[in-house]
C-alpha cells in the first residue's frame, strides 16, 4: 500500500512537472505572398510575463512599440525604445480588442520546429471594424505550456503567444479578394529553452509616460494604441496588399480600352471624291 501511494505520488509530481509554464525566447518572421513586411518579432517567455521586441526595416517611419505582458498584475505595457518611455494599459480595459473564440481545426495541424502543433480557427470577425469575416489560424505546441488566466487568453495579440494554456507556434490571415488568396503569416523560425533574466521584463531604465487608460471608449478614441495593436500592424500589411491588387487590376482593366480608343480616334483615310471637269 505504501509502495502504491509513493508511486502515485511519483506520478502526480511528474505530471506537474511536465506542465510548467514554458521559458525561454522564441523568434517569430512575418510573412506575406505578396509583398515583403520586413518584420520579425522576439518574444520572452518568463513567469507570468511574456516580451515582444519587434524589428522592422528602417524605412519605416512609425515603428511598432514593444510589448510587455504582466499577467499577474492584468496589464500590458507598450515600451517606445528609441524614447525610453513606456505606458500601460489594463487589460480588462481591451474589451474592444478581444478576439473571438478559437476552434480546434485538425486539417491544419502540423509540426513546427520539431512540436506537435494543433490548429485553430476563427472566420467571426464581425465585430473588428477593419476586418471582416477573414479567417484567422493559429498554431499552439502541444507540449509547450503557458498558462494564464482565461479572461486575458483571446485579449488582441495575446493570442499569438499563448491561448491560455499553450505556447503559441504563429498565425495566418487568409485574404480572399475574388483574385486569388493572399495571405499574411507569423511562423516561428527558432525556439530556445532558457531561464530569461528578470532584467529582461524590467522597467527601471524606462521613463513613465502615462498610467492607465481607465475605459474602453478612451481607448477608442487612442489612435497611437490602435498602431500598438499587432492585429493593426497585420491590417496595415494587408491593406497595402489589396491595394496593391486592385490597383493592378484597374491597370488590367484599362489596357483594352486605351487600344479601342485609339481605333476608334484614328481617322481612316477617304477616297478622293471625283470631280467634273470644267467646260
Amino acid at each position: 500500500m505504501r509502495t502504491l501511494i509513493t508511486l502515485f505520488i511519483i506520478l502526480i509530481g511528474n505530471s506537474i512537472s511536465a506542465q510548467k509554464n514554458f521559458e525561454g525566447k522564441i523568434n517569430y518572421k512575418m510573412n506575406s505572398n505578396s509583398q515583403d513586411t520586413s518584420t520579425s518579432i522576439t518574444a520572452y517567455f518568463g513567469k507570468q510575463k511574456i516580451k515582444a521586441v519587434f524589428k522592422q526595416r528602417d524605412s519605416i517611419k512609425n515603428k511598432k512599440d514593444d510589448l510587455l505582458i504582466d499577467f499577474e498584475n492584468g496589464v500590458v505595457n507598450y515600451i517606445n525604445a528609441e524614447k525610453n518611455t513606456y505606458r500601460t494599459i489594463k487589460l480588462q480595459d481591451m474589451e474592444m480588442d478581444r478576439m473571438p473564440a478559437l476552434k480546434p481545426f485538425p486539417e491544419k495541424n502540423k509540426q513546427l520546429l520539431g512540436y506537435n502543433c494543433t490548429a485553430y480557427i476563427t472566420t467571426d470577425t464581425s465585430k473588428n471594424e477593419y476586418i471582416s469575416f477573414t479567417p484567422f489560424y493559429f498554431w499552439y505546441a502541444d507540449s509547450l505550456f503557458f498558462k494564464v488566466k482565461n479572461e486575458y487568453s483571446n485579449i488582441d495579440m495575446v493570442p499569438i503567444f499563448t491561448n491560455g494554456n499553450t505556447v503559441g507556434m504563429g498565425m495566418q490571415m487568409n485574404l480572399g479578394n475574388g483574385r486569388g488568396e493572399v495571405y499574411i503569416e507569423l511562423t516561428p523560425v527558432s525556439i530556445l529553452k532558457e531561464t530569461i533574466p528578470d532584467s529582461v521584463f524590467s522597467l527601471a531604465r524606462l521613463q513613465f509616460e502615462r498610467k492607465y487608460i481607465e475605459s474602453s471608449s478612451t481607448l477608442a478614441d487612442s489612435t497611437q494604441i490602435l498602431v500598438d495593436s499587432i492585429s493593426r500592424l497585420i491590417q496595415q500589411a494587408a491593406d497595402s496588399v489589396v491595394k496593391m491588387i486592385e490597383k493592378q487590376a484597374k491597370i488590367g482593366k484599362k489596357s483594352p480600352s486605351r487600344k479601342t480608343a485609339s481605333k476608334n480616334t484614328h481617322k481612316q483615310p477617304t477616297k478622293p471624291s471625283a470631280t467634273k471637269p470644267k467646260e
